[in-house]
């Protein structure tokens, strides 16, 4: 089954950009990118821009007050779009510092391109198909039942979209 995955994308200006992995709240900092330099290390503040799958809108912005929270001095800024989009993106140098794909082929194709830093890259969720029926169904309790000839009809997502694409049987 294909997963969402993410990586710290390679420094993208000359400024040192290597952010670390936090799976509960999205990441943390084992340098800080943008400080400014007359700050004291208290008001130090950064700023990580976050390229994310579009599916994954929702969470991030459950994640973002959690994170300030724990990191008040760091603002994250995002930009949601198709994992395919936001590769180009970061392929044309779009200034990102961490990558968050409804694929891992996107992950993939940054790696073998040399644009992750190395050791960032995590595996996170993974997609699966559910079936969902009505709450007081007595027809249908798993998919083995929509062969039921009591079945007369069944509503699919197209498979055009990312969440059954990226879904294998």
């Amino acid at each position: 089954m294909e997963g969402v995955g993410g990586g710290v994308l390679a420094p993208h200006s000359t400024e040192n950009r290597y952010i670390s992995f936090l799976l509960i709240v999205g990441c943390s900092q084992t340098t800080t990118p943008n400080l400014s330099s007359t700050a004291s290390p208290a008001a130090q503040t950064a700023n990580l821009t976050i390229s994310a799958a579009a599916s994954l809108r929702d969470a991030m912005d459950e994640i973002k007050p959690l994170y300030s929270k724990e990191k008040p001095n760091v603002t994250l800024s995002y930009n949601f779009g198709s994992s395919g989009a936001l590769q180009q993106q970061i392929e044309q140098g779009a200034g990102v510092d961490v990558f968050i794909s409804a694929a891992t082929k996107q992950i993939d194709a940054l790696q073998q391109k040399g644009l992750l830093v190395d050791g960032t890259r995590k595996n996170l969720l993974k997609n699966q198909v559910v079936l969902i029926v009505p709450q007081n169904s007595t027809v249908v309790a798993d998919f083995k039942d929509l062969t039921s000839p009591r079945i007369k009809k069944i509503a699919l997502i197209s498979t055009f979209l990312a969440p059954i694409r990226n879904c294998q049987s």
